[in-house]
């Protein structure tokens, strides 16, 4: 008799009917779910096992996006800085990167054509960017997103 693994692998063998003992084509809808869950029984597979943990896993996901989430909105700075060092801007000698934070937050207008910045989550013409040259690293300014779009 052959093992599998997980109700999954069975499911899959039951569906290209490498089991042998269900032709889709030849039974009900009804007969065919119910001689699978008969070959998972039969096999000593419980689909309802491999289902909790499926809904655990999801569940911890939830979890994890919900804590990222809630982590950005109470430490944005952090997370800003490090999605920056993400991209690979590096800082000259003389600059630290609370400053470009803080002159980040209050820039109103682009320093390549002065249209006025917004903060979107969404790209649009005018979001905020924290321009930066890709060879080197070092950060140029704070442009908006059409105009980082263009000098890249």
């Amino acid at each position: 008799m052959i093992r599998y693994n997980t109700s999954l692998d069975l499911l899959e063998a039951l569906n290209n009917n490498e089991v042998g003992m269900i032709n889709s084509s030849s039974i009900s809808t009804n007969n065919y779910y119910q001689k699978k869950e008969d070959a998972c029984k039969n096999c000593n597979i419980l689909l309802n096992k491999d289902i909790d943990k499926y809904d655990k896993i999801r569940n911890q996901t939830d979890e994890r996006k919900n804590y990222q989430k809630e982590y950005y909105e109470t430490n944005p700075q952090s997370c800003k800085i490090s999605s920056w060092k993400y991209q690979g801007m590096i800082l000259k000698e003389n600059e630290d990167w609370e400053s470009i934070y803080i002159e980040y937050l209050i820039t109103e207008n682009c320093e390549n054509c002065n249209c006025i910045l917004t903060k979107d989550k969404v790209n649009t013409s005018t979001m905020k960017c924290l321009d930066h040259d890709h060879e080197t690293g070092f950060i140029r300014g704070i442009i908006c997103q059409s105009c980082n779009v263009r000098d890249k």
